[in-house]
C-alpha cells in the first residue's frame, strides 16, 4: 500500500511540474536503426497503434518529471489504448550513478517490474546511493538474489551497449529524445507536446 501511494504521488507530482509547451512539434526522417520494442520495458496497451520510444536517463531531472507523466498518460490518461511507450535507458557515458542505474533498471526489467522500479528510482532521485539500489529492488517485490545476479550479468551490460550503440546510430545526443512510430520528434520533448503530437498520430492512422 505504501509503495502503491508512493508512486501516486510521484505521478500526481510529475503531472504539476512536467513543463508544458504548445505545438510546435513535427516528426523527422525515419531512424537510422530500428529502434528495439523489448516488452520488458513497454508500457500502456500491447495493441496500441502509435509507439513511442523514449530514450531517457533514471538519474536525470528533467526525465524524473517527464516519464513519469507520460507512463500516466498511455496507462491512465488521454493516450490510453492508443500509444504504447517503450523506456530506453540511454545516460552520459561518464555519469557513474546514471550507469548503475541502467543496471539496475535492466536487472528490475528480467523480473518484468521495470516500472514500478523506475518510478520508485525517479521518486527518490534526491535520495540516491549505490546500495539502496539493490534495497529498493527488495522494497519493490523483486527477487534480491535473480537482481544481484542480473546485475552483474554480461547480458545486461550488452543490453546497454546495445542500446547505446542505437541511441548513437539514430543522432540522440540528449535525453530525454523522442520517437514517433520510428521517426524523431523535433521539438522540445514536453507531456503537453508529446501528447499533443501523440493524439493527432494516431488520429491520422485513424484515417482509412
Amino acid at each position: 500500500m505504501l509503495q502503491t501511494l508512493l508512486q501516486c504521488s510521484l505521478l500526481v507530482a510529475a503531472l504539476a511540474e512536467t513543463p508544458s509547451a504548445l505545438g510546435g512539434c513535427k516528426l523527422g526522417a525515419p531512424a537510422k536503426m530500428t529502434i528495439a520494442q523489448d516488452s520488458r520495458f513497454v508500457a500502456g496497451d500491447a495493441a496500441a497503434p502509435v509507439v513511442l520510444s523514449l530514450y531517457a536517463c533514471a538519474r536525470s531531472e528533467y526525465c524524473s518529471k517527464l516519464v513519469p507523466a507520460l507512463y500516466y498518460e498511455v496507462v491512465n490518461g488521454r493516450l490510453k489504448g492508443k500509444v504504447r511507450l517503450y523506456f530506453r535507458p540511454f545516460f552520459p557515458e561518464k555519469q557513474q550513478d546514471a550507469a548503475l542505474c541502467g543496471r539496475a533498471l535492466v536487472a528490475a526489467a528480467s523480473q518484468g517490474m521495470l516500472w514500478p522500479y523506475l518510478l520508485h528510482v525517479y521518486y527518490h532521485r534526491d535520495d540516491f546511493e549505490q546500495c539502496k539500489l539493490h534495497i529498493w529492488a527488495k522494497l519493490q517485490g523483486l527477487d534480491r538474489g535473480a537482481f544481484d545476479l542480473a546485475w552483474d550479468a554480461p547480458e545486461t551490460l550488452e543490453l546497454l551497449a546495445a542500446t547505446r550503440r542505437e541511441a548513437v546510430a539514430n543522432q540522440v545526443e540528449a535525453i530525454p529524445t523522442a520517437f514517433v512510430n520510428g521517426r524523431k520528434v523535433l521539438c522540445e520533448p514536453t507531456r503537453e507536446s508529446l501528447t499533443e503530437l501523440l493524439e493527432a498520430e494516431y488520429q491520422r492512422l485513424q484515417v482509412p
